[in-house]
């Protein structure tokens, strides 16, 4: 098994974290340029915990993506339940 094996089988959750592991240096070079590509693939098919990392990372300017507060609320709250309107309320 290789850690490139999401990207024949395309899984969100397996892209997540892969994502992980470059972000963090678990069995392949340390690389946020590489961390943030997995991350945009998982997120692209919807994975929540991809989608919040990098909601996270444009609110915070990190993993070098520009902080953009707007970009980082879209991609924190795109998965919220359209039914859940009190999740969906900046207090």
């Amino acid at each position: 098994m290789t850690w490139r094996a999401p990207s024949v089988r395309p899984h969100a959750a397996a892209m997540h974290r892969v994502g992980g592991c470059h972000l963090h240096g678990r069995g392949v070079p340390r690389s946020e340029p590489d961390a943030v590509r997995w991350y945009q693939r998982a997120a692209a098919k919807d994975d929540p915990d991809a989608l919040n990392a990098l909601g996270c990372a444009h609110e915070a300017g990190s993993l070098g993506l520009a902080q953009d507060y707007g970009r980082g609320l879209h991609s924190s709250t795109s998965q919220l339940n359209p039914t859940d309107s009190d999740m969906q309320t900046i207090p």
